[in-house]
């Protein structure tokens, strides 16, 4: 500082870091260690004194312990011969230690609410996803939702019409007869004549007598007329009934002479028994049947198909390119309402009532889902809202503590500028 005036030196600043300010008064002699020493003696004097007479505080500095009547006088002058070491202590540790550790506590908070409130917002987002699937799942099966009745009824209700719509397409079948007859005669031109088999045979029966019975397929007779499944249950009733009760009790006069039942069930694949079970089984209903027209269905559009390339507009057996072309299109359409989800769970439940209570909880997982979002969503908004109450103390902490280290902060600086003719003193932080 050589060519500076006293009067300029005077109007230096002294700037001291309060992580060091301790260590700047010791080491410019201001205090000893055992002065530093006897503060720490003092200030436990005056915490067993609050503990005693059931009063706290975060701090305990001069200015606190004299608006308390319960500490003797005697440590008060103590202390107050020591106030600039004990507001200089105070003032590193607040800054350094207290504030730091309520801000990154306030930072971490902060944090954890920011994510609560996130996974409650994409938790309800997953939710209304959910409710949307199970409104498509619904609607894919002609569920309304406008029935009073459980989701149950509705879908037996529903289904009722199984036997209507299959009927349906088998009448848009019969309008693929041209197309039929034409790929036969394409048939017969180029396979063997020793071939025995006849292309789309259940295909042409279907445009010829539309959705008849299985049996009628397999047998070539109408089946007897189809009794009531009411009316069955009835009969079987009474059979049981009027039967008499099979005690189980073995004639041991008679045994040598029955033979041995092995547990080997035998059984009768003749066509005869199985035209019988499908006696009140539709073509299209049939399983097997269904396949089958499936397979000829599919057969028809391959070759057709074909023909679109081949033809270019050219006219062959009184049938020409458009005709083709519409055969595709309507092939196309009765085999996408044959395979639609629709179609197959009404199947699957004409042939399995029990199916029900799959397709039920299949259609219903979804809402199960969406009960399950959003109750993680009402968790995570509930721990955001405890932590916003945590997060507020935290800030009354972090104000009550800035002010204080703003008293001892202008304190300490006014007393370190006495002790240096006034000058100006600032203690910054880091």
């Amino acid at each position: 500082m050589s060519g500076l005036t006293a009067e300029e030196i005077q109007r230096i600043p002294i700037e001291i870091h309060c992580s060091r300010l301790i260590d700047w008064l010791l080491d410019r002699r201001h205090f000893t260690i055992q002065q530093q020493q006897a503060l720490v003696k003092i200030r436990s004097e005056i915490t067993s004194n609050l503990t005693v007479n059931g009063k706290s505080n975060p701090w305990t500095d001069y200015s606190y312990c004299s608006s308390c009547d319960s500490i003797p006088s005697s440590l008060l002058r103590r202390l107050d011969k020591l106030r600039l070491l004990d507001y200089c202590s105070y003032l590193q540790s607040g800054e350094t230690v207290e504030l730091s550790s309520l801000r990154r506590q306030v930072s971490r908070i902060s944090s954890q609410i920011q994510e609560c409130y996130s996974r409650a917002t994409e938790a309800e987002k997953r939710a209304s996803e959910q409710r949307l699937l199970h409104e498509i799942k619904r609607k894919k099966l002609g569920l309304d939702g406008k029935e009073t009745s459980s989701l149950r009824e509705e879908l037996i209700n529903t289904s009722g019409s199984l036997r209507s719509q299959l009927n349906e397409i088998a009448t848009d079948c019969a309008v693929l007869l041209p197309l039929i007859s034409y790929f036969k005669t394409n048939y017969e031109i180029n396979v063997l004549s020793h071939e025995k088999d006849k292309p789309l045979s259940l295909l042409e029966f279907v445009t010829e007598n539309g959705n008849v019975s299985a049996h009628q397929y397999l047998t070539g007779e109408t089946p007897p007329d189809a009794t009531q499944e009411d009316d069955l249950v009835k009969v079987e009733n009474e059979a049981v009934e009027n039967e008499d009760i099979d005690w189980d009790i073995v004639d041991i006069e008679n045994k040598e002479e029955e033979s041995i039942d092995w547990g080997i069930e035998t059984l009768d694949v003749s066509s005869e028994n199985l035209s019988l079970e499908k006696s009140s089984v539709s073509v299209l209903e049939c399983n097997e049947t269904r396949q089958t027209l499936l397979n000829d269905l599919k057969e028809l559009k391959c070759f057709a198909l074909m023909r679109v390339y081949q033809l270019q507009g050219e006219i062959i057996d009184n049938i020409n390119l458009t005709d083709i072309e519409t055969g595709v299109d309507l092939i196309t359409s009765i085999l996408d309402r044959l395979n639609n989800e629709k179609m197959c769970h009404w199947l699957q439940l004409n042939s399995s009532p029990a199916y029900v209570e799959r397709l039920v909880i299949d259609i219903n997982a979804p809402l199960v889902q969406a009960e399950r979002l959003k109750t993680s969503s009402q968790k995570a908004r509930e721990r955001a809202s405890n932590l916003s109450i945590e997060l507020n103390a935290l800030k009354d902490k972090i104000d009550k503590w800035t002010e204080q280290c703003s008293f001892w902060r202008e304190y300490v600086e006014t007393e370190i500028s006495k002790l240096y003719k006034n000058r100006p003193v600032y203690i910054i932080n880091g």
